[in-house]
């Protein structure tokens, strides 16, 4: 092969008659770092190709997805993501609070259907719950809370979460069931009240005569009186007959 500078056979550039030492090193060192150049760039292209196949691949295994969810009941729920439960595996059942849905509405949300969970609550569960804190739930799997929907979104075939209608009534407070069980009871007493008296001339309620022991009980009756605070919610919550009875 000729040589690259003076073109004559039975040499090449390095010991090329016609250059100096100094241009013989120049035109080394040119070389060399054209040659290391080229490697350089060679494995800069390798290096993206391979980034873009693990980024492909770690897309596979783990892509965000927006999703919308629909919320068909007539309360509020709150949404709450976390990762699939493994308790072997040292994975808690612990999830954060992603987003609040009035009724009836939708909200989208991104996900990683591979790994995530989708659990969602009626909001007054969320608020009256002793263990939940401002931005997660614990214990979800084992407590007695009602969930609307409970979804290890890997095996959640559907495009988009429709949170389906669930019967829903709403945990009573204490004083709640104080003011049921006490209206029931007034309720049931003055029941008992109307059967077993009737009305004088002088317009008081007395015991019928076959009733007559129970006088003294019909009076204990006629002394209690319903709170003037009583509402007719309270009356309709506790299931006797108020304003809103047969009302359509």
């Amino acid at each position: 092969m000729p040589c690259s500078i003076c073109r004559n056979d039975g040499h090449n550039y390095k010991t090329c008659p016609d250059l100096s030492s100094e241009e013989r090193e120049q035109l080394i060192q040119k070389n060399k770092k054209k040659k290391e150049d080229a490697i350089k760039k060679r494995k800069e292209i390798e290096a993206r190709r391979k980034k873009r196949k693990d980024d492909l691949e770690r897309k596979k295994k783990s892509t965000k997805t927006l999703i919308e969810v629909s919320n068909l009941n007539n309360y509020n729920i709150v949404v709450y993501w976390g990762f699939k439960y493994f308790p072997d595996q040292g994975i808690d059942d612990i999830v954060h609070r992603l987003v609040q849905i009035r009724p009836y509405e939708s909200k989208s949300i991104w996900i990683i259907k591979g790994s995530h969970r989708i659990v969602a609550f009626p909001m007054l569960e969320v608020l009256l719950s002793p263990t939940v804190t401002e931005h997660h739930l614990t214990g979800t799997f084992n407590d007695d809370r009602v969930k609307v929907i409970d979804v290890n979104l890997e095996d959640y075939t559907e495009e988009n979460i429709v949170i389906p209608k669930v019967e829903y009534e709403p945990p009573k407070t204490d004083i709640d069931q104080w003011k049921e069980f006490g209206l029931k009871s007034n309720f049931l007493l003055k029941e008992i009240e109307k059967l077993s008296t009737y009305v004088d001339e002088d317009g008081n309620r007395v015991a019928h005569e076959k009733y007559d022991n129970i006088g003294p009980f019909i009076e204990m009756i006629q002394d209690i009186k319903e709170p003037k605070c009583t509402t007719p919610f309270d009356r309709d919550f506790a299931g006797i007959p108020s304003t809103f009875t047969n009302v359509t």
